[in-house]
């Protein structure tokens, strides 16, 4: 089992948790578990219900959409950042390219740690507008 400090470091990386401070990252990480898959896996299969965020702590996953791939997840990659929050049809499917570690959270156990910390969802939230109010890429001059 990771260590609270390492699973910390883990979430820091995740934009939607950026914002919340160390301790309350610390107690949101005692409610992710760990699991592990083998290559050739699939993890999500696109049209299921996701509502868990995942974070890879070791190995590849392979992120794709009708036969095309779209990007590999490593260490430290996330996926099902808006699931957590609002779960919902799976839109891609994910598929481990090489036995892996992840460290999952879902939509229930979210729940209940914003419930316990209101100040987590508002600096969830405050993430959240700045990605809506933030262009994506720099206006040219």
């Amino acid at each position: 089992m990771r260590i609270t400090a390492e699973r910390v470091r883990y979430l820091k990386a995740v934009s939607i948790f950026s914002e919340i401070p160390d301790a309350l990252l610390a107690e949101l990480a005692t409610r992710f578990r760990e699991s592990s898959y083998v290559a050739g896996e699939p993890i999500v299969e696109k049209g299921e219900r996701l509502d868990t965020l995942f974070i890879i702590v070791g190995g590849k996953v392979r992120m794709h959409r009708e036969g095309k791939s779209l990007e590999t997840l490593e260490r430290g990659g996330s996926f099902g950042e808006y699931a957590v929050l609002v779960p919902d049809a799976a839109t891609v499917h994910l598929v481990v390219q090489e036995d892996t570690e992840v460290l999952s959270l879902n939509h229930e156990a979210f729940r209940k740690f914003i419930e316990e910390h209101v100040e987590a969802a508002f600096n969830v939230i405050q993430t959240l507008c700045q990605r809506l109010y933030m262009p994506a890429t720099p206006p040219k001059d």
